[in-house]
């Protein structure tokens, strides 16, 4: 496991087990739930010495500052401060600053237990789209933009995806765009033209583009459903995987670069 610094989260452990206990109040567990997972999950580790240092201090520490810690995970860090096995892993200089970091968490372990912070649990994105459905909009009702035309958002699949926090799984649509000058009436009005690629490289060239919530919702909010068919795809289509070459749009504006 690396080390980067003589902090209680300046290393793999503390670092992961800081983000997997914040992820999951987020995620809306209780304190209880969020303790009983990271424990169930972690069983291996905690069986090593030294991991199992780096578990128990970070645990407290982020427990602390969220006003959840617990007696349980109190006094088993307390217990790794007082044993020898923690400091002698330092030596030189390091060895003194982590006695300084060491110190300062035992007093905030040892202090009056701060108010209980309030944790947003976000709401899962769930689009409004579905396969082989196809959409348009104008181009400056969906980004910042002087040039005319409409975009078509041609649906190839709906995937889950842990993009704001993993776990989470908002769904969302991976797409097809086509760049029309005009209004299309209907689905067969855009049949001819070609396909916009998210990338190429010589005669190597990619063409769907997974649409992340802040992007998606501009589109979501402002495109017309011309109808839905089973469309021709420029490479084959076939089952969605991330070893397709995915272009993320996270920001709508980037269309107006592409087009």
């Amino acid at each position: 496991m690396g080390t980067w610094g003589t902090g209680i989260f300046q290393n793999d452990i503390g670092d992961d087990i800081k983000t997997a206990y914040v992820n999951k109040l987020k995620l809306g567990r209780s304190n209880e739930e969020a303790l009983n997972e990271l424990l169930s999950e972690n069983q291996e580790l905690l069986k090593d010495t030294e991991d199992s240092c780096d578990f128990w201090l970070a645990l407290s520490s982020v427990m602390s500052d969220y006003g959840r810690l617990t007696e349980e995970v109190k006094n088993k860090a307390l217990d790794v401060l007082d044993s020898e096995n923690e400091m002698s892993r330092w030596s030189g200089a390091e060895l003194n600053k982590r006695k300084k970091e060491l110190d300062k968490l035992r007093e905030k372990l040892l202090s009056e237990p701060k108010p209980e912070k309030k944790v947003t649990v976000p709401k899962k994105y769930v689009t409004s789209w579905s396969a082989n459905e196809i959409y348009y909009a104008k181009v400056s009702d969906i980004c910042k933009s002087d040039k005319e035309g409409f975009i078509v958002f041609l649906v190839h699949d709906i995937i889950e995806y842990d993009v704001r926090l993993e776990g989470l799984g908002d769904t969302l649509p991976v797409t097809y765009l086509k760049y029309v000058k005009t209004k299309p009436e209907s689905i067969e009005d855009t049949d001819n033209e070609p396909f916009m690629p998210c990338y190429s490289v010589r005669d190597d060239a990619a063409y769907k583009f997974l649409w992340l919530s802040n992007g998606l919702k501009k589109a979501e909010s402002k495109a017309v459903l011309l109808g839905r068919r089973d469309f021709s795809r420029p490479d084959g289509g076939g089952k969605m995987s991330f070893d397709d070459r995915l272009r993320s749009m996270m920001y709508i504006e980037r269309i107006n670069d592409m087009i």
